[in-house]
C-alpha cells in the first residue's frame, strides 16, 4: 500500500511538468497540441476549427510534440 502515495506523488509531479511545458509552448502550437493530443480531435477537425490546412496542423503538431518531448524527457528519464 505504500506504493499508492508514491504513485500519486509521481502522477502529480508529472502533471505539473506537463502543464509547465505546455505553458511554454508558442500559443499557435499549444492550441493545436491541446485540440489534437489532449482533446483527441482529428487533424481534419483541428484544421477546420483553426482555419488551417491539414498540412499546417501536421506541421504544428510535430513541432509541439518535439518541444514537449525535449522539455519532458530530461525529467522523466531520471
Amino acid at each position: 500500500t505504500e506504493s499508492i502515495p508514491d504513485e500519486n506523488a509521481i502522477s502529480k509531479e508529472t502533471s505539473e511538468l506537463i502543464e509547465q511545458a505546455m505553458s511554454e509552448l508558442d500559443p499557435k502550437y499549444r492550441d493545436v497540441f491541446t485540440l489534437r493530443d489532449v482533446e483527441g480531435l482529428s487533424n481534419q477537425e483541428v484544421a477546420e476549427i483553426m482555419d488551417l490546412s491539414v498540412a499546417a496542423v501536421k506541421s504544428r503538431i510535430l513541432r509541439a510534440r518535439n518541444f514537449m518531448k525535449d522539455k519532458l524527457e530530461v525529467h522523466l528519464l531520471n
